[in-house]
């Protein structure tokens, strides 16, 4: 129960955290998976969450609807709806739009193939049949119920820290939009995710905006990124 990584007051035991040279693996037949000899480490850093978090947040719904547009809502998550955007564009979305306030996710988001929507998450200029949430506050949330169209789908890859958010349960019920939330199910999704990075179709190192050696990562944690990797040299 709740064995996760660098939480231990949470789960009652140490597994280790992301800068531990020793980690323990709980069910460690089931939950290792191997990697092709011919990857890089470092672009494989965040497959094994963040990447797999963003796959999640559409290709389930793109296999349901292929060829549908997709609107990726980005209001405090840094990595995870970049990885969603580029995941829907490797799986033959309609058409990826990426709408944030934030000046550097937009500028990666439109290199990676999506369309930048700089917003202050007030009114949508449109509604979509995918829509992600992927922040942090009431009123992104908002806006990415308001973007959904009638009987759409909205997926949210968020973790609102500190109490209830409201929900329109009228509006959903009444235009039929289905809303998805809850953890990713790492072990299940792996398979999938690392044959498009071996069939290079899907690109994680793309999303990465800085690597640095071990020794440095201390005063690397304490900066901002969107996607910071650590490695050994």
């Amino acid at each position: 129960m709740l064995s996760d990584y660098g939480m231990q007051p949470l789960s009652g035991t140490e597994y280790g955290g992301m800068l531990s040279d020793v980690v323990r693996v709980p069910w460690a037949a089931a939950m290792l998976a191997p990697v092709a000899r011919n990857l890089d480490s470092v672009a494989l850093g965040s497959v094994s969450d963040n990447v797999l978090d963003g796959y999640r947040a559409v290709a389930p719904h793109l296999a349901v609807s292929p060829g549908a547009d997709v609107l990726i809502v980005c209001h405090g998550l840094k990595s995870v709806p970049l990885y969603a955007a580029q995941t829907a564009l490797a799986l033959g979305a309609g058409c990826v739009d990426y709408a944030s306030d934030d000046v550097e996710a937009l500028a990666i988001a439109e290199r990676l193939g999506a369309r930048p929507l700089q917003t202050d998450f007030e009114k949508p200029d449109r509604r979509y049949p995918i829509v992600v949430d992927a922040g942090l506050t009431p009123a992104g949330l908002r806006y990415a119920i308001r973007a959904t169209e009638p009987e759409g789908t909205l997926q949210s890859v968020s973790f609102y820290i500190g109490g209830d958010r409201p929900m329109p349960l009228g509006r959903l019920y009444t235009l039929g939009i289905r809303f998805f939330t809850g953890r990713a199910h790492a072990a299940a999704l792996l398979p999938a995710v690392m044959s498009l990075i071996e069939q290079e179709r899907l690109h994680p190192e793309e999303v990465t905006t800085r690597v640095v050696d071990w020794e440095d990562a201390p005063a690397a944690y304490a900066e901002p990124a969107i996607k910071l990797v650590v490695r050994r040299p």
